[in-house]
């Protein structure tokens, strides 16, 4: 009987551990530049890197938008990231970053928790105009 509880006492205390490292989720859509849900725009989830050479960013997954301009991404394990849209057959519209930026450096990141999913994050596309 000892021997039984210490087992259980132990796979509970084992618990904790396992779910520290739970995906999270990302979802929202994307709109064109006059408020438009945009389909078939690819999204990418973007992930920087710090080497001791350099830093760059991965493409941690890309999908395209439905007919809504929704995507969904699943499985994201816990951390910081960027999300950037580019449009598939236009030529008015180019490549933004969340939540409306040309550059990185005006990006906003997206930060997954554990087990969390982020709703509403909506990217609008920025036109060939746009300052």
């Amino acid at each position: 009987m000892k021997t039984v509880i210490l087992l259980c006492l132990a796979c509970v205390m084992a618990l904790p551990a396992q779910t520290d490292t739970l995906p999270g989720a990302i979802t929202g859509r994307v709109f064109d530049s006059t408020g438009k849900p945009m389909r078939n725009a690819v999204v990418g989830l973007l992930r920087m890197v710090d080497t001791a050479q350099a830093r760059s960013i991965d493409v941690v997954s890309a999908q395209a938008t439905n007919r809504r301009g929704e995507f969904r991404f699943d499985r994201v394990p816990p951390g910081e990231y960027y999300l950037g849209a580019a449009p598939s057959a236009t030529t008015t519209h180019v490549t933004t970053l969340y939540p409306s930026a040309a550059h990185l450096n005006s990006a906003t990141k997206v930060v997954v928790r554990t087990g969390a999913e982020l709703q509403g994050i909506d990217i609008h596309i920025r036109s060939l105009e746009s300052p």
